[in-house]
């Protein structure tokens, strides 16, 4: 076999790998709309002076989940016993993107046992988190709380261990 056959051969070789590879990857990426389920909880690692807090709080969210992955967006209705001693409901939006393990969360809880609105911002990487909270109005604004969270994405991980479309298995 000439040097130029040798070439040619493997020059076909690596072409065909090439397109195999990026068919292999367009089918396994996981597309489409799913059900979100969010289960967290974490302990108070500050609060104001004077404010109101508990040391730990609980959290669990459900809603609806899009994904494009490796990014994943979360929307849901969020119940939680709060770091600010209050029980509350409200609305979360969480940002996922899965190959580096990084999220991001928002929320704002106007229905709380007390009175007045929470505001809440979170970053974390992979199940933790910090999460920053704060209470807008009512009787105790001004109060907050700066939270260690473990969170427990379950809508995330179900769509991430089923098998994408098209995926044939033997």
């Amino acid at each position: 076999m000439s040097a130029r056959s040798l070439a040619l051969a493997v020059a076909s070789i690596l072409a065909v790998e090439g397109r195999a590879d990026a068919d292999t990857v367009g089918m396994l990426v996981r597309q489409g709309l799913g059900i979100d389920l969010d289960v967290a909880g974490g302990v108070r690692v500050h609060a104001g002076d004077g404010d109101a807090t508990r040391l730990g709080f609980a959290r669990i969210r459900a809603g609806v989940l899009l994904f494009d992955e490796p990014t994943f967006l979360g929307l849901g209705i969020a119940a939680q016993l709060g770091p600010l001693a209050s029980s509350s409901l409200g609305v979360e939006l969480r940002y996922t993107e899965v190959f580096h393990g990084l999220f991001a969360q928002a929320g704002v809880f106007p229905i709380d046992s007390i009175g007045g609105t929470t505001l809440e911002l979170q970053a974390g990487w992979t199940l933790v988190g910090l999460e920053y909270q704060r209470r807008v109005s009512g009787p105790r604004d001004h109060d907050q709380a700066l939270v260690v969270v473990l969170q427990v994405p379950l809508g995330v991980i179900y769509q991430m261990t089923r098998d994408p479309p098209g995926l044939a298995s033997r």
